[in-house]
């Protein structure tokens, strides 16, 4: 348990020895990285977003064997 107040004095410590300019730059450069994430995973949702759902094989036969059924309903209404 000591260890785990030790790691972290240590790491405010090290907080507390930049300037405050260094701070804003860390800062920027941290939310700049979350802002360049963000915008590409809102790009990715959007591809994602309008690629239509790929059939299954089964779906694409069943619409095909649907197509043919109105084609026949079709010419025997016409015959």
């Amino acid at each position: 348990m000591s260890n785990k107040k030790s790691s972290k004095n240590s790491s405010s410590a090290k907080s507390s020895a930049l300037n405050p300019s260094e701070l804003q730059s860390l800062a920027k450069v941290k939310w700049s990285s979350m802002s360049t994430n963000l915008k590409s995973a809102m790009g990715s949702w959007s591809d994602l977003d309008q690629k239509p759902a790929a059939k299954s094989p089964e779906e694409e036969q069943l619409d095909k064997v649907k197509s043919l059924i109105e084609d026949l309903k079709l010419k025997l209404n016409d015959f």
